[in-house]
């Protein structure tokens, strides 16, 4: 029937490059709405964000540094507004600070320091972006996946883990629970999809 093809040909997914180049950068998170990227620059390891309309990019940080004494930001997430990024950061002393700095400021907020060696990464905003879901690695195993609040810095381990996995994290809609990939331990070619409670 007419209109069907147009209808069907509406449902598909079109895919295009918003950054293409050299200088593209590692680790990034997109804002809600599409209009920003948040990255670590290749030359630097410097926490940056690129505005996806203007195709400007702005560095954040500026005190990265690949070849020694060693800092970096790594991974890290955009709220959904775009305004403010939390992200961990190497400390050239194998201990990552987790934190924040909204992108009209330049003064970061440190909001999670580690008083032993300890690797924090984040991973997923809770709905209303005041924790904040990270995989947290420490000098014994098992690693966690915890919750931080983003105001005081009270760390929760929801889930421990065995095992070097760096999982994907999305918020169910409710959102009383988030979905995560993991491996499966009899088969490691296969990974499974899990359900954990906000509360752990």
């Amino acid at each position: 029937r007419p209109g069907l093809e147009i209808a069907e040909a509406s449902k598909e997914i079109t895919i295009k490059p918003v950054w293409i180049g050299p200088e593209v950068g590692d680790f990034h998170s997109i804002s809600a709405d599409g209009k920003y990227l948040s990255f670590v620059a290749r030359e630097t390891g410097d926490l940056g964000i690129r505005n996806l309309e203007t195709r400007e990019n702005k560095l954040l940080t500026h005190e990265g540094n690949w070849n020694g004494p060693y800092y970096w930001s790594d991974d890290n997430l955009l709220t959904a507004d775009g305004k403010k990024i939390v992200y961990s950061w190497y400390n050239n002393d194998d201990e990552y600070d987790l934190r924040s700095l909204e992108v009209n400021k330049s003064q970061p907020r440190i909001i999670y320091k580690p008083k032993t060696s300890e690797q924090i990464y984040p991973k997923l905003f809770y709905s209303d972006d005041k924790k904040v879901i990270v995989q947290r690695f420490m000098s014994s195993k098992p690693w966690y996946l915890a919750s931080i609040n983003l105001e005081n810095g009270n760390i929760t381990n929801l889930k421990n883990f065995e095992g070097n996995f760096a999982p994907k994290l999305a918020m169910s809609p409710d959102p009383k629970y988030f979905g995560f990939d993991f491996w499966n331990k009899n088969d490691e070619l296969r990974y499974d999809i899990h359900l954990l409670s906000i509360d752990g």
